[in-house]
């Protein structure tokens, strides 16, 4: 038993003095890399696939806007969601919107996003905003959009 115990301290020693790598992560996501669970979104978005993005939310999604340092939620659930959408497709049929940069860190995903839409009038209009979006259970449960502001 002894030598049992000798054999490992000196493993355990031999272990510790090894120089130790640091452990780093990319921030941003590659290009050649498979798209994130946010960026699947916007793709059935841009395709006004309610189906497809319903595929990628929890049952729970909370989807949110924030305002200044106000929290509005406009919608409380999957189904609500599904209802607003197709609405919102009917109403504006040329809305897209472009992934300008994202990254993922654990459960979170930030992107910098562009809407695109054509106006009553018939003119083309864009904004971008922040987007977080929160993973739970391999699903989109939360998501967070902030002011709009003039495209870069």
């Amino acid at each position: 038993m002894w030598r049992i115990c000798l054999v490992l301290s000196g493993l355990l020693c031999l272990v510790a003095c090894q120089p130790q790598q640091p452990v780093t992560k990319p921030v941003a996501k590659l290009s050649n890399t498979a798209p994130n669970l946010a960026e699947q979104f916007v793709a059935a978005y841009n395709q006004h696939n309610v189906q497809g993005m319903l595929a990628l939310v929890h049952s729970e999604l909370k989807y949110m806007f924030i305002s200044g340092d106000q929290l509005h939620t406009e919608t409380h659930d999957k189904a609500a969601l599904e209802a607003f959408l197709g609405r919102y497709f009917v109403n504006t049929p040329a809305a897209h919107s472009q992934v300008l940069s994202s990254a993922q860190q654990g459960p979170f995903i930030q992107q910098l996003e562009r809407a695109i839409w054509t106006d009553a009038q018939g003119q083309p209009k864009a904004q971008c905003s922040q987007s977080i979006y929160q993973v739970k259970d391999q699903l989109i449960v939360h998501i967070w959009y902030f002011d709009a502001f003039s495209c870069p």
